[in-house]
């Protein structure tokens, strides 16, 4: 096939994309059938079967194209002043409002009937309902409904055409209409801009039909329509009037609107190039079909069906502000293999996407959406765009901007599905977040976790997975100290993050085993961590107004252990736990409680990550499911006095296995060494010589024999360190055979 660049229709622009999609339905659909579209980079690319040249694309347009008829009589006063006799001019301009109308009527051309057509059978439908514009303006019930009877009178008499632009343009159920952002905020009009009579009015500038109405003056004069195609679909520069200056393409090119800001300066004219605005609207059409192809959805509305619409989401690599959420952004989609226009209208009629069940409602919906279902009919990646209203030409303007690329993958991202466990109580976030009353702090979490998410979507690597958790956790953590109105229910996810989420990181090891922490008495770790009621694995969590086991405060992390620990450990005597209530599902490892006494790692990152951990359904996991990676690292020398005092704080008994010539742990053998209760508080304190000869007096008074018990021992250690030791005690640990080791005598030792 022979193809042909659409240098001017860039996809980096909302205009520049649907520019390429009006100009490759108006040739498919009536100069060459087998004409074909695709994207190369940021280029569309035109195929045709056929050697054709600019030329021949340009002359098909000014003298052969037949305009789609797009009126759209439910929104302004044009078709309510119209003598339908007509007005075949002269006019020094474009004619507005009703005129543009009468000047369309007075045309005799035959590619132009369809369109005649059109408007005296819509004026029809007007006088047969004796409708006014005040019947159908204003919001009152009796104007809903009047506007929705007229709508669906036109859908149902009007060609195929703008039953096509109708469902594109707004969803009729009884006394409501549902409009589409794509064709602004009046599903057909923008502030003051109106599309259907900018459309006609470009139409009557750059047509030949109308050239016997024209008498151009100003701006207008010298206008060369023949330029003014080829600049719109291939670039370049003729030196001809190609831009008519004080117009306005809309939300579609918004840097051509004009007024503060626009460009440099105080203030910029707009500009447009009026066949920008007709192949603009062209490309919407297309999106044809999706509407009635939805009408089986379960929502009761159908506001939220129109094809690749959702709502703004909150990212990073984007430039949408916290208070531009909400509003709408379209997803489009980029091919790279040439397709006919059958295939997409297929894909435009079939424009859902799904997640958890249920349509995508916003940005990050649709990431997951791509994420989820890898690459389909074709399509490589999504151009999204955000239609904006408020950042250029003023508040009741729409701005369309550039949010990026999303690229699909050739088979669904693995772990995306991770995200339906936190679906329903995102949900429940943002319905908070979307309150005037909530505190900022709560949507601040909001956005951090969607920006997370996105990113995931984006690049699918575990660290970016990771960082969704972290955010996960700094949200928990937040709402969980938000007083007795909290936005949200307590977070619970599913066991398969654990493994999904591994960097083999030190502080991923660490937190996996301190958000492990559990014990059928007195609980898992996240009742000393926030004001949760447990009272078994199988029942909900629930926030509780009794917060008195709750000891986690705002200090740093090795207090924030520390005082765990003394908790859990005063819990464990009052309910006589024959062990410090301190196991878990997942134990570190000693080099890895090394580097943390060291201060050799990133506190603030295990903080984050002990609260996601917390909010695990432990009950739930399953070692050879669920287990991060566990490798065992040589391990550089510990501090005797950590493996003295680790030994006191074990979550069951010590026994050794003369088969194997190791120690072990044991829930119903061997030797259980009690605590000491003021050891805790002696080793914050500093005082270490008497942290040792507790600890010794201890394991010897319970059947052990510490290496060197009987020598004098001096130890010294930074006041930031034994801080830490405090707080390492709490982190469960599974090579107590090298830890026992490293201080015990053992039982088949000549010295024991």
């Amino acid at each position: 096939m022979k193809k042909l660049a659409l240098k001017a229709c860039n996809k980096s622009s909302l205009a520049g994309y649907l520019k390429a999609l009006g100009a490759f339905k108006v040739l498919a659909k009536q100069l060459e059938y087998d004409t074909r579209l695709y994207w190369d980079g940021l280029t569309p690319y035109l195929c045709f079967s056929q050697e054709k040249n600019f030329d021949d694309i340009t002359d098909f347009f000014l003298n052969k194209y037949e305009p789609t008829p797009i009126v759209i009589p439910w929104s302004g006063s044009d078709f309510f002043t119209v003598n339908r006799a007509g007005d075949s001019g002269p006019f020094r301009k474009p004619p507005s409002k009703g005129k543009i109308i009468e000047a369309f009527l007075a045309s005799d051309t035959s590619r132009l009937e369809k369109y005649r057509c059109t408007l005296e059978k819509t004026l029809d439908i007007i006088e047969e309902l004796d409708l006014s514009k005040e019947d159908i303006e204003g919001g009152s019930s009796s104007s809903r409904e009047r506007k929705a009877q007229f709508m669906g009178l036109l859908r149902s008499r009007l060609t195929d055409e703008m039953v096509d632009l109708l469902d594109v343009a707004a969803v009729i159920e009884e006394d409501r209409i549902f409009t589409n952002t794509l064709l602004g905020s009046g599903g057909g009009n923008d502030g003051n801009l109106h599309f259907g009579s900018n459309y006609m009015q470009c139409l009557w500038l750059c047509l030949p039909d109308f050239s016997a109405q024209r008498n151009l003056s100003g701006n207008y004069k010298g206008f060369d329509s023949n330029a003014s195609i080829s600049e719109s679909l291939f670039g370049g520069d003729s030196g001809k009037n190609t831009t008519i200056k004080g117009d306005s393409i809309g939300l579609y090119a918004s840097g051509y609107v004009g007024g503060p800001n626009a460009y440099e300066g105080f203030e910029a004219d707009a500009l447009r190039n009026p066949w920008d605005l007709i192949l603009n609207l062209e490309g919407v059409t297309l999106f044809k079909g999706a509407l009635s192809s939805r009408s089986g959805s379960k929502s009761r509305h159908r506001g939220a069906s129109f094809p690749f619409m959702s709502r703004v989401s909150f990212d990073k690599v984007s430039t949408i502000a916290s208070k531009e959420t909400g509003q709408k952004e379209v997803w489009l989609p980029v091919w790279d293999s040439p397709a006919s226009i059958k295939s997409l209208e297929m894909v435009f009629s079939e424009g859902r996407a799904e997640v958890a069940g249920r349509q995508a409602l916003d940005g990050v919906d649709f990431m997951r959406s791509i994420a989820s279902l890898g690459v389909d009919r074709g399509i490589n990646s999504f151009q999204r765009y955000g239609i904006i209203k408020g950042r250029v030409g003023g508040d009741n303007y729409h701005t369309s901007i550039n949010l990026g690329i999303v690229k699909t993958f050739e088979k669904p991202l693995e772990n995306v599905d991770l995200f339906n466990d936190i679906d329903g109580w995102l949900s429940w976030l943002r319905r908070a977040c979307s309150q005037d009353s909530i505190a900022s702090r709560y949507g601040v979490h909001l956005r951090s976790i969607e920006s997370a998410i996105s990113s995931y979507c984006r690049q699918g690597d575990r660290r970016r997975l990771q960082e969704v958790l972290v955010c996960l956790g700094r949200a928990e953590q937040t709402i969980s100290s938000g007083g007795s109105e909290k936005p949200v229910i307590p977070l619970r996810l599913s066991p398969r993050w654990v493994k999904a989420c591994d960097d083999g990181s030190t502080e991923y090891r660490l937190a996996c085993a301190i958000g492990s922490i559990t014990d059928t008495s007195i609980g898992p770790i996240r009742v000393q961590m926030e004001s949760v009621k447990w009272v078994n694995d199988r029942k909900p969590i629930e926030w509780n107004k009794n917060d008195s086991s709750v000891c986690w405060g705002l200090g740093e992390l090795s207090d924030n252990l520390y005082a765990v620990l003394q908790r859990r450990v005063l819990e464990g005597s009052r309910k006589k736990s024959k062990f410090v209530p301190i196991s878990s599902k997942i134990s570190a490892g000693l080099v890895d409680v090394y580097q943390f006494i060291k201060g050799n790692v990133d506190e603030i990152k295990i903080n984050d990550l002990v609260w996601a951990m917390s909010t695990v359904k432990w009950h739930l996991y399953r070692k050879e499911l669920h287990a991060p990676e566990q490798v065992w690292r040589p391990v550089p020398e510990m501090s005797r006095l950590y493996s003295l005092l680790k030994l006191l704080y074990l979550p069951s008994g010590l026994t050794y296995s003369f088969d194997m010539s190791r120690w072990e742990y044991s829930n119903s053998a061997g030797t259980r060494v009690p605590y000491v209760p003021e050891v805790l508080n002696l080793l914050k304190a500093g005082r270490l010589q008497e942290v040792n000869k507790k600890a010794v007096q201890r394991l010897v008074s319970s059947g052990l024999k510490p290496i060197g018990a009987g020598r004098g021992e001096k130890f010294y250690m930074k006041p930031l360190d034994h801080k830490r030791l405090a707080a390492s005690l709490l982190m469960p640990v599974w090579e107590i055979d090298t830890l026992a080791k490293s201080v015990l005598f053992s039982p088949s030792s000549p010295f024991y």
